[in-house]
């Protein structure tokens, strides 16, 4: 059972259920049986048919548990059995921009203490390409856990299954049968309920599954499947062809021809997943996404693919995995799920430009973060060919930039700030601003200046959105409350210049490791008017240097300004669960060196 669509099952099904907000203590799984066979037709895998018998019992007091399976076109629920319960079958989509066409069959299931209630169900995937990862987290913490493939003798000598990322708890084993088949399981005893900790890497990377290869030889035998998906080029008199020739118009090169082709279907193109049936593997014809103006990744790339040819440029499609949320890669794992995304590429004389066009607010020719160093298959004929997508240095483009002019006003710090972002931050801000209702934006723009102050009051706060890839600006008039703090004749200044969280992580039984990234140079450049007669006391170039962080805070003082200028980047991008101390100290470091105050001294003190 996935966490995610259980959480949020919860909330659907709360008529039916009488849940406990401890059901993670009372409820467990006594025993669980979850067997994969795979069916063979003429020496090739046909479906595979699910059954799934779990145990649960209450440890304190009655509950109701809501057992469940997920369904759709091509997966069908052949039985749904467990005592005093009744099937609900419902649709059911996770989000309100993806449109997948599943469904899902609940069986709410009173649990009794004392009294061991068993659930079944039986499911069988008739397109079993899309059956190849099997998950083996639970919601509920289990004391026994089976999960088996049963892989017939036609096949066993091409189908495989391989353990992945499996938990202490867990035992990996193979049984070759007396008639040639195989049988592959995985034990689990005492194993833990899946659960979230703050800045963990993707469950789909870091959960234990078993990975199941073979119905395809290898990446170019995939590839072959997913090219043989791929929707003809339009005519050279269609709506497409007309739209690249207005839209190429001026442009001088090739170069400047992909940027305006590309910015014309982020600008135009709404992205709505359309992941029913065969539609989440295939994509839509250019002609129909023009026509539609909106489509999932796989739509957007076919468009700017097909104007790309339109303007006599090689377009091609790209499927890809994003970094950090696919466990393997085309070629270590020829399966579907290797990859969840779909990009284009422009082929030029001397260069490759991938050309993401879900992104709609990066800079023209900007890889992003999720993209950069990942393994991507691209078009190339009937044959394919795979590429490694350039980590060249985009990441100068990823700016968050602090500047802020102050004046000491009481007690308080008043003055203009300015917060410049670009590149992956560019994009982040300008999708959520976005996405907002107009009545919340005036204090999404506050809040990006204050940067969880609850110290600081932001008026005037504007957004500044050039339409390409310059960076996004926001300014307003900010009061910093107590931050001038006057004792006796000194004056306390509070700058706490960096601003982003360096809030340390709980210590208590971490499991996961962190995902800290992605690279990020964060700047900042304050003033500040000194009072005339004023002079401040100021510390040596403060650092705080870790093994993930670099930490830099140096003080000037010139013709009655005071200036903070201060960095802070990252410097490892992950850390181990064993790592948690050392982190908390350096987060505690930044902290401290960011809360120094500065002393404004009487000149007549000095």
């Amino acid at each position: 059972m996935c966490l995610r669509f259980s959480l949020i099952l919860l909330a659907i099904l709360l008529p039916f259920s009488g849940l406990c907000a401890d059901k993670a203590e009372n409820i467990v799984i006594d025993d669980m049986s979850l067997t994969y066979t795979l069916v063979a037709s003429g020496g090739k895998l046909k479906s595979t048919k699910i059954v799934n018998e779990c145990t649960y019992k209450a440890t304190s007091h009655a509950e109701t548990v809501l057992a469940h399976e997920f369904y759709s076109d091509h997966i069908s629920i052949d039985k749904a059995k467990a005592p005093g319960a009744k099937p609900i079958y419902r649709s059911w989509e996770d989000g309100d921009m993806f449109y997948s066409g599943s469904r899902v069959c609940v069986l709410p299931v009173r649990v009794e203490p004392g009294k061991p209630t068993k659930v079944l169900f039986e499911k069988t995937i008739k397109t079993p390409e899309q059956g190849s990862v099997i998950h083996l987290s639970q919601y509920y913490d289990t004391r026994h856990c089976r999960v088996s493939v049963k892989v017939p003798a036609e096949l066993a000598g091409k189908m495989k299954v391989t353990p992945y990322n499996l938990d202490p708890c867990m035992k990996f084993g193979t049984e070759e049968k007396k008639d040639g088949s195989m049988e592959y399981f995985v034990e689990s005893t005492d194993l833990k309920a899946y659960k979230s900790e703050r800045d963990a890497p993707s469950p789909a990377v870091i959960a234990p599954k078993l990975i199941i290869t073979g119905l395809f030889a290898d990446w170019k035998e995939l590839y072959g499947f997913v090219h043989s998906l791929v929707p003809e080029i339009s005519t050279p008199d269609s709506e497409v062809a007309q739209l690249t020739r207005q839209v190429i118009a001026g442009a001088p090169d090739d170069k400047a021809k992909v940027d305006s082709i590309v910015s014309w279907v982020r600008q135009n193109i709404r992205y709505v997943a359309v992941e029913h049936g065969e539609y989440g593997i295939k994509p839509g014809a250019g002609g129909d996404v023009l026509a539609a103006r909106f489509g999932d990744c796989k739509c957007s790339a076919s468009l700017i693919k097909d104007m790309l040819c339109q303007a006599g440029i090689d377009g091609r499609l790209v499927w890809i995995g994003t970094k950090g949320r696919v466990p393997t890669s085309w070629t270590q794992a020829p399966i579907l799920g290797s990859g969840n995304h779909m990009i284009a590429a422009a082929v030029l004389n001397d260069t490759i430009l991938y050309l993401d066009g879900t992104a709609s607010w990066i800079p023209p020719r900007y890889t992003p973060p999720n993209l950069r160093g990942v393994e991507a298959m691209m078009e190339d004929g009937e044959t394919g060919v795979i590429n490694i997508i350039p980590d060249h240095g985009d990441a100068r483009y990823d700016i968050d930039e602090f500047t802020g002019r102050y004046a000491i006003a009481g007690n308080d710090l008043s003055g203009t700030v300015v917060r410049r972002l670009g590149g992956y931050m560019r994009e982040g801000i300008i999708s959520s601003y976005n996405g907002l209702d107009a009545r919340k934006r005036t204090d999404f723009l506050s809040r990006v200046l204050s940067y969880k102050s609850k110290n600081t009051s932001v008026s005037g706060a504007e957004i500044s959105i050039p339409y390409l890839g310059d960076d996004v600006t926001v300014n307003g008039s900010v009061v910093e409350r107590g931050a001038a703090r006057k004792v006796g004749e000194d004056i306390y200044l509070s700058l706490r210049p960096f601003r982003r969280s360096l809030d340390v992580y709980r210590t208590s039984k971490r499991v996961h490791p962190f995902n800290l990234g992605p690279e990020l140079t964060c700047s900042y450049d304050y003033e500040v008017d000194v009072p005339e007669g004023y002079e401040p006391q100021l510390p040596e170039r403060l650092e705080a240097i870790s093994p993930w962080y670099e930490g830099v805070i140096e003080y000037t003082f010139d013709n009655s300004v005071l200036r903070c200028k201060a960095s802070l980047s990252q410097a490892r991008l992950d850390a181990a669960p064993e790592d948690l101390t050392e982190l908390n100290a350096a987060l505690k470091e930044l902290r401290r060196i960011s809360d120094i105050n500065i002393v404004l001294k009487p000149v007549h003190e000095l």
